[in-house]
């Protein structure tokens, strides 16, 4: 169940015995092995070995592929073994006594146990992917093994949180193994949420861990923006105090999900740069983010925006162009929506129905009546048009040879043929527009946040530039 060549420093084990439910509940025991990859996030593996004759085995193996939801706790038989939740659950297979169960999450000694004063923990989020959040800098490696860093910008990207103070920058770890007889020294870098956080008396880690993620999963959402592709949250890990680290458990309390697959840090230019959003410029930015009327639907187009950039040409127009129509919708306002008011809508809708009573047939009456809501409302290239209008982002140097307008009716083409017939003329046309639909969209979101201009990467749209040179 692991990967070959897979080096001992680098593999985690979480090995126990225990059971589904509570002791009182009569569930069978099992031995449960649980293994993933310290730096590698798509790597999880569950296993559960019953124990027992062969009607408990049995009573395990149908309550395990019975169950309701597509989670469950596997709760240690022994105080000092785990309390494991597996999230995500969607599968089970099954070899003989074994049971790999396929989770996309596990959560260890999370739980809803009520604390009766302050805790305070060191929290650590790994996010993904390495590389970001770094700031200018030269590494300069020795000889002897010693690695300096020189830092160009001292400052830090910080976030005030209801938790408490959080910091997102690189950090390293390292660890040794053997290669060809030769003792190696490994070095790790990876982008990281951390700091000190408060666990309220009278709350439990449960709620707070999900209050957290909460925040994790905006900030990898101002990160995608900023760094143009997917950030992730994979794994929060919680270290309590030193003092009282006898109190806790042997398995310190985490939380890490699967991820399908890693990136390695895009070479595209930034749309915002390190050293915009240091001193408070990632916490203004989310907060921009947070407070927008429709934050649901920036969200979306943000992501949408953020895996086009990973995709191939036809696959990240759709995408693009998916992101664009999201934040188009969210900028005009609901009441320009439509052209005309609501009893003038069913007035002529009504004499639209009755003229074509008497020249088509049922089945074109059919057709058209079902394309009526439509008639009422503005096209796509029209609804553009209100959303820059309103909020202003550059539009002139998108197509130097056309119309803003003309752009616009050029792109609605290339999308419905792309949509609807799979059919386009030119790959090197689509790639080209392709660009344009990004940039557009990107300046239509920052100026909807009110982002200032000077916080924009200088090099953001080199692209366009580059294309409107050929």
């Amino acid at each position: 169940m692991w990967p070959d060549g897979l080096s001992d420093p680098v593999r985690e084990d979480l090995r126990f015995r225990g059971r589904l439910g509570p002791p009182s509940d009569g569930s069978p025991d099992f031995t449960a092995i649980i293994q993933y990859h310290r730096f590698d996030p798509t790597v999880l593996n569950v296993e559960l070995s019953w124990l027992g004759d062969e009607q408990e085995r049995r009573s395990g193996y149908e309550q395990l592929h019975s169950l309701p939801y597509n989670y469950v706790w596997l709760n240690g038989t022994n105080p000092k073994a785990p309390m494991v939740e597996l999230r995500g659950i969607s599968g089970v297979g099954c070899e003989g006594h074994r049971e790999i169960i396929r989770a996309s999450a596990i959560q260890v000694n999370i739980t809803e146990e009520i604390v009766s004063e302050d805790w305070t923990f060191h929290v650590t989020a790994q996010l993904q992917p390495s590389g970001i959040v770094i700031d200018p800098g030269v590494r300069e490696m020795s000889y002897t093994g010693d690695i300096r860093v020189k830092r160009y910008d001292q400052r830090q990207i910080t976030l005030s949180t209801p938790f408490g103070e959080l910091e997102v920058a690189e950090r390293y770890e390292h660890y040794s193994s053997s290669e060809f007889g030769d003792e190696v020294t490994h070095s790790v870098r990876r982008a990281a949420v951390s700091g000190d956080i408060v666990l309220p008396a009278g709350t439990h880690l449960y709620a707070l861990n999900e209050r957290l993620w909460k925040v994790l999963r905006h900030v990898c959402l101002g990160l995608t923006l900023s760094y143009r592709q997917m950030v992730r949250c994979y794994e929060v890990r919680y270290l309590p105090d030193l003092e009282r680290r006898d109190e806790h458990p042997a398995v310190l309390p985490f939380f890490r999900c699967q991820l399908a697959h890693v990136d390695a840090k895009s070479r595209r230019d930034e749309l915002i740069n390190f050293g915009s959003l240091v001193d408070g410029g990632l916490e203004r930015l989310l907060g921009a983010l947070r407070d927008t009327p429709d934050a649901d639907a920036l969200a979306r187009a943000i992501h949408f925006l953020g895996a086009s950039y990973d995709a191939t040409v036809e696959t990240a127009f759709f995408m693009a162009f998916a992101a664009m129509e999201t934040l188009v919708d969210s900028c005009v306002p609901s009441d320009n929506r439509s052209l005309l008011a609501r009893p003038e809508r069913e007035l002529l809708g009504q004499k639209l129905r009755d003229a074509l009573e008497m020249v088509a047939d049922e089945h074109a009456r059919r057709v058209m009546i079902s394309r009526l809501p439509g008639f009422f409302r503005d096209s796509f290239p029209d609804k553009v048009r209100l959303a820059c209008d309103r909020f202003g982002p550059p539009t002139k140097d998108l197509w130097p040879d056309k119309t803003f307008d003309q752009g616009l009716r050029h792109l609605n083409v290339m999308r419905n043929r792309l949509f609807h017939a799979a059919s386009y003329d030119d790959i090197h046309d689509m790639a080209a527009d392709l660009v344009r639909v990004r940039t557009l969209t990107e300046r239509l979101l920052l100026k909807k946040i009110d982002w200032p201009d000077d916080r924009i990467w200088r090099w953001y749209d080199q692209n366009l530039k580059w294309l409107n040179k050929t």
